[in-house]
């Protein structure tokens, strides 16, 4: 299926490179392959943008309850950031849900990794909710339920499907190198998840690895990149451009 990575246009019969009719993009002269040609492509764009708010809501607030940690604030400061970093966690894990579908659509559908993602998806929506639930409602403590590695067993599962785009839909493998990277991040933040690291006695390292935020830091990257080989660069527009 040959659809406008702009608007989703039909441009079945029209040839490689050629405008949209109905938005006037360029289209890929690519030709795509697996989920990507089954009209997957058109979840980059979102994919790439919800990618971004996530990795934003786990690294903003993490930096900082870092350096409120760092800078010893009153009590009270403290419990608000807390409390800030622990809401922004528990919306991360739902908007994470929702990139699981985005993901799994620029997969095949016979794929492993498509189907995986719908588990994900469930267990990561549960968990966001219940993580919210408990920070709002405190009929359990947040740091109880925070305790299960959920997040980074998901996040390993997310990293390596976004890892196997790319080949399995025709594209580069410039995606590749940030999806492993987030694939290493998770792996080893579960393991240290019970290990205290000894070089890191006030515990931010680990805090940080545990965070899941370098994981998605990196899966943004690999799927901006992505989005980028998806969407063609007009030279008329930018020749014209002042």
């Amino acid at each position: 299926m040959n659809r406008c990575i702009e608007c989703g246009y039909d441009l079945g019969g029209s040839a490689k490179g050629a405008r949209c009719p109905e938005c006037g993009a360029q289209s890929i002269t690519i030709a795509l392959t697996g989920g990507l040609a089954d009209g997957g492509a058109l979840n980059a764009r979102p994919a790439a943008r919800l990618a971004v708010a996530v990795a934003a809501l786990l690294a903003v607030p993490l930096a900082v309850a870092i350096l409120g940690q760092l800078l010893d604030p009153q009590p009270s400061v403290n419990a608000a950031l807390d409390g800030a970093l622990h809401v922004a966690h528990g919306l991360a894990i739902l908007l994470g849900a929702y990139l699981c579908v985005l993901v799994a659509r620029m997969l095949p559908r016979d794929s492993p990794w498509h189907r995986a993602l719908w588990i994900v998806m469930a267990g990561r929506a549960v968990w966001g909710c219940a993580l919210l639930a408990f920070e709002l409602t405190s009929i359990v403590p947040y740091s109880l339920v925070a305790e299960l590695p959920v997040q980074l067993a998901g996040d390993l599962l997310l990293a390596i499907a976004v890892a196997r785009i790319a080949p399995s839909g025709g594209l580069s493998p410039a995606s590749k190198a940030p999806a492993y990277i987030a694939v290493a991040a998770a792996g080893y933040g579960m393991v240290v998840a019970r290990m205290p690291l000894t070089v890191d006695p006030s515990g931010i390292t680990t805090w940080v690895l545990r965070s899941g935020a370098i994981g998605a830091i990196a899966c943004a990257v690999a799927l901006r990149r992505i989005k980028a080989e998806l969407t063609p660069r007009d030279e008329s527009h930018r020749r014209a451009a002042p």
